[in-house]
């Protein structure tokens, strides 16, 4: 999944879903290419664990 598609998933914007990345706050991601020109994605199945470790519970 694009930055775009798990920001919309997770009802952010994609900036903030970037801060939180640069932070190692948000879900996995993977980086593909070469360094300037790399392309971060999501696995949704971890985007979705990661909701899970993350929400919040209800009583």
């Amino acid at each position: 999944m694009t930055s775009v598609e798990v920001a919309q998933m997770l009802k952010m914007s994609p900036r903030t879903l970037e801060k939180m990345r640069l932070e190692s706050r948000g879900p996995r991601y993977y980086r593909l290419g070469d360094n300037g020109k790399s392309k971060v994605l999501y696995l949704y199945d971890e985007v979705i664990e990661w909701v899970r470790g993350h929400g919040n519970k209800s009583p």
